[in-house]
């Protein structure tokens, strides 16, 4: 009896004897072929709740932030890629193996999933999704390592509508690059499908471009991003500093024009808050980098393994294509978990995102709704500088010999001494007694001098 095993995302018709004689010798294969049975579907039940509970938070925002809509369509391309690992690789190589192992008969099994037809759907929708995956992470680096490393020079490049065109690129790269997968499962005797010359070729070419490709642009992003951070604190200082120095200057420069005064004093926080929320995404980001290099650097290993063992020794079927297998085992879990935890990376980068996922799964919607709002970098833009010319043009304009922060001063005084006077403490208690009695005794116009010192500083002032 032959069937259909896949190694290494391949598919080839083997026996059953041979596969008995191969991997029941050794107990580390089947060991870990369940251990990968069990734990692969977990993975993507969590993988698929994380994300989605990441794009309801970030979808309002995801137009109005570059940022924002690279994570959103990060987590849609995550989700995609749980799902068609799990019907193509999960399905028709790890589960039956597996139930191979314990004895079952999984001709059922080959029957359902080896149609030609099929198999080429699952194993074309999986690779193409991968690759979109991936390339996502790298290209967000690059950005965010332009927006760091160049701000002057990348500011307003990275706009929504570019970076909708930049995905749709990608999509469109990938279901070229990997088309090759239609003319290379072609059916064999029994009418399932079996990989050919072509599929092999191509299938390590795009698992380069898959692996060693996007991880050697995301390293190279990473390092430059934290060098620039460290080198950036002094500089951030220095710029608020010399924020602080100009909006000084021209509140003295112009006494009269308490206007723009005002509001460059009140967009001065908002300045530093949107410095806060952009490197809070790159550290967002460095964080979603980091774990994917790490769940990916292993499969990365064996994937070159792989190529430049099949290159130099195609048809060998010795004890080292065990050890290979035995590898790409090993690291096929880390690299389906690097697609599970964009949420949990959120979660520990950003206490605003944690709280509002917190609200999420609580169930608390209409909380969660206020906590999301929060995470927009767009709203309190317009909400404070709205606010900001609203209060200035209010105010009514000062004299030419009264600067503005003297109005601002003189407003706060007035303020604090209405508050003090509408107080019933205990100090004011002997003038409120000695006030009842003036007043009952003679009405207030014709209270003397000596009688107003006992009154309070609000009723003296009226």
């Amino acid at each position: 009896m032959t069937t259909n095993l896949s190694v290494n995302g391949s598919n080839a018709s083997v026996s059953m004897e041979d596969v008995q004689q191969k991997y029941m010798g050794t107990l580390t294969y089947p060991i870990l072929q369940a251990f990968l049975a069990y734990s692969m579907p977990i993975v993507v039940l969590l993988g698929l709740f994380g994300n989605f509970v990441a794009f309801v938070l970030l979808k309002n925002s995801a137009l109005r932030s570059t940022a924002h809509f690279y994570l959103c369509a990060l987590t849609v391309c995550d989700s995609l890629t749980l799902l068609s690992m799990l019907s193509s690789i999960w399905v028709g190589a790890v589960l039956e193996g597996h139930l191979h192992q314990m004895g079952w008969q999984v001709d059922w099994l080959q029957a359902g999933t080896r149609q030609i037809s099929l198999c080429r759907a699952r194993l074309y929708a999986t690779f193409v999704c991968r690759t979109v995956s991936t390339w996502t992470v790298a290209v967000f680096s690059w950005e965010r390592c332009l927006a760091v490393w160049r701000p002057m020079r990348f500011e307003g490049a990275a706009v929504g509508w570019r970076s909708g065109l930049v995905l749709l690129g990608l999509v469109a790269t990938a279901a070229a690059v990997n088309s090759y997968v239609i003319p290379g499962l072609q059916p064999n005797d029994a009418g399932l499908c079996r990989a050919n010359r072509l599929f092999r070729i191509g299938r390590n070419v795009s698992l380069l471009m898959q692996s060693l490709a996007p991880w050697l642009l995301v390293l190279v992003s990473n390092c430059l991003i934290v060098c620039t951070l460290r080198r950036g604190r002094a500089a951030a200082s220095a710029a608020t500093a010399a924020d602080a120095a100009v909006t000084t200057t021209a509140t003295a420069a112009s006494p009269g024009s308490s206007e723009e005064a005002v509001l460059m004093r009140t967009l001065q926080p908002h300045r530093q808050r949107h410095r806060r929320h952009q490197r809070g995404v790159t550290y967002r980001l460095v964080a979603v980098s980091f774990a994917f290099l790490v769940n990916t650097s292993l499969l990365t290993v064996c994937t070159v393994w792989t190529t430049v063992a099949e290159l130099i020794e195609p048809d060998s079927q010795t004890e080292r294509n065990l050890l290979r297998d035995t590898f790409w085992l090993i690291s096929f879990l880390p690299f389906t978990a690097n697609f599970a935890s964009t949420c949990p990376l959120y979660c520990l980068a950003g206490r605003k995102f944690r709280r509002a996922a917190r609200l999420l799964v609580t169930c608390r919607l209409q909380q969660m709704r206020l906590a999301r709002q929060l995470l927009d970098p767009s709203r309190p833009t317009s909400g404070l500088r709205a606010t900001a010319v609203t209060n200035a043009r209010a105010r009514p304009r000062s004299d030419s010999s009264q600067t503005a922060a003297e109005s601002l001063r003189h407003q706060q005084q007035q303020t604090a001494s209405q508050s003090r006077g509408s107080l019933s403490g205990s100090m004011y208690s002997g003038c409120q007694q000695r006030q009842k009695q003036l007043l009952s005794s003679r009405s207030k116009s014709a209270a003397t001098a000596d009688e107003l010192e006992f009154l309070s500083p609000k009723q003296q002032a009226a």
